[in-house]
């Protein structure tokens, strides 16, 4: 058995420390790997969260919009008005301000918001 004057250690016992060293930083690269990726899809799904809320927000403003459109329509008082005709004319506004602010030709509010309010990312 032949012993390393600078450490005292035989060479078995050196490559034994290597080995485990080697393993213990591999792990730890796994370790980081993991944490990084579960980084990335906490990020991807707030970055998610943040585009359904600008969508929202645009739907809202649509929606008051087609309000106040309807609101200068004169009445002609042909047709009578219920509480039921109103209730079911503000779904239907609130649906159409839905579909409009998730389709492509959308007025772009969201998207400005989006590009406003999403963090900076760093470079790494």
């Amino acid at each position: 058995m032949e012993i390393n004057s600078l450490t005292g250690l035989s060479e078995s016992a050196l490559k034994k420390a290597e080995s485990s060293y080697q393993q213990g930083e591999n792990k730890f690269q796994e370790i980081l790997e993991k944490a990084q990726k579960a980084q990335n899809a906490q990020e991807n799904q707030d970055d998610e969260q943040l585009k359904t809320a600008c969508r929202e927000i645009e739907a809202l403003f649509i929606q008051q919009m087609l309000k106040q459109m309807r609101a200068t329509i004169p009445k002609a008082g042909l047709i009578p008005e219920s509480m039921a005709t109103n209730i079911y004319q503000e779904m239907l506004d609130t649906e159409y301000s839905k579909l409009m602010s998730e389709s492509h030709n959308s007025l772009g509010i969201a998207e400005t918001l989006y590009k406003q309010l999403k963090p900076k990312t760093s470079i790494r």
